[in-house]
C-alpha cells in the first residue's frame, strides 16, 4: 500500500519548485537586462549570483527540513 503524502510533504516540494522558478527567471531577467544595457551586466550577474546561492542554501534547508518532518511522521505512526 501506499502511504498518502502529507500536507508537509506537498508544501515542502512545492516550496522548492517555487524557489527554482524564482532562480530561473532571475537568471532570465539578467540575461535580458544584459543585453540592453552592458555596462551594468557584471553588477547584475554578481546580484544574480548571490541570488542563487542563497537560494541553493534555502532550498538545502528545506530538504532537510522535509527529510526530519517525514521521519517524525514514520515515528508518529509507529507509536
Amino acid at each position: 500500500m501506499n502511504k498518502p503524502i502529507s500536507n508537509t510533504t506537498t508544501r515542502n516540494r512545492l516550496t522548492g519548485w517555487l524557489s527554482q522558478l524564482m532562480v530561473f527567471a532571475a537568471v532570465v531577467a539578467v540575461s535580458i537586462v544584459s543585453d540592453w544595457v552592458p555596462h551594468r551586466a557584471i553588477a547584475a550577474q554578481a546580484n544574480v549570483q548571490a541570488f542563487v546561492d542563497q537560494q541553493r542554501m534555502v532550498l538545502a534547508r528545506d530538504a532537510r527540513i522535509a527529510a526530519v518532518s517525514d521521519r517524525l511522521e514514520e515515528i508518529a505512526e509507529q507509536l
